[in-house]
């Protein structure tokens, strides 16, 4: 489990690398002030902390369609 607990978080980190240069390199003016997250991977534990935390961005889930069971986004999203 750590093995792969280490994997996610090192691609999540990457990804947030990724997110703060597209955030950053824009005007301040024109930055976001808020990170919407949705689909199964938000609701990873600490995720929303871990955002906010390396962005500065107060960061929320956006449950798509109100579904907020994994199991079932993708399915449903598909079928949209």
């Amino acid at each position: 489990w750590k093995g792969i607990k280490k994997f996610i978080f090192h691609k999540i980190d990457s990804l947030l690398h990724e997110i703060e240069n597209s955030i950053f390199s824009l005007p301040e003016k024109e930055r976001p002030g808020m990170i919407l997250l949705s689909g199964g991977g938000s609701l990873l534990p600490g995720l929303l902390p871990l955002f906010e935390e390396k962005l500065g961005i107060k960061t929320s889930r956006y449950e798509f369609l109100g579904i907020d069971d994994p199991r079932f986004v993708t399915a449903i999203a598909t079928g949209v």
